[in-house]
């Protein structure tokens, strides 16, 4: 049996109140923050692109909301793909007809888990591009390591976790 997973729909609900929070942060800043932002920054944290503040927050929001969306549709998208393209351990065991349905639910576990994750590194990313901004400072290239190096070792983890769900049942 495979492990057991916080559910779904507590994924898809942290998920939106990161994105809620992040809304809030920036409506709490949006005047204070410049017309032209920095939007780019290189190694040394330094400014090195800039937008105009509605562009950068438009932007922002179209490239986390579809990274978000598309981890949080992809089991309902994979029941259009043929199975024979699906990718997973153990995929002899999981793809036969009457596996197939928890299949996509243990997938949409993993995924919507992995739509938290990415939400959560989009929002610090965020709230470092506000800070740089609202203080005129290069971005802190030390927080951007670690977010970077937590970002690495939840995907280590979550790789290992999704191997793990997809274990067949022990036969005795």
């Amino acid at each position: 049996m495979p492990a057991a997973m916080p559910s779904r729909s507590l994924a898809t609900l942290v998920t939106l109140g990161i994105a809620l929070l992040s809304a809030l942060r920036v409506a709490l800043v949006w005047e204070r923050l410049p017309e032209r932002m920095a939007s780019h920054f290189g190694p040394s944290g330094r400014p090195d692109g800039f937008m105009p503040r509605d562009g950068f927050f438009i932007f922002y929001a179209l490239v986390m909301g579809l990274v978000v969306v598309l981890f949080l549709t992809m089991p309902a998208v994979m029941k259009w793909i043929p199975r024979e393209l699906v990718n997973i351990p153990h995929r002899e065991y999981w793809l036969t007809d009457e596996r197939w349905p928890e299949a996509l639910e243990l997938l949409g576990r993993q995924m919507a888990w992995f739509a938290v994750a990415m939400a959560l590194f989009g929002a610090a990313v965020l709230q470092l591009v506000l800070r740089s901004n609202l203080t005129q400072q290069p971005l802190d290239e030390r927080a951007m390591w670690v977010l970077m190096g937590g970002l690495f070792a939840y995907l280590l983890f979550w790789l290992v976790w999704l191997y793990r769900s997809f274990r067949p049942p022990m036969v005795l």
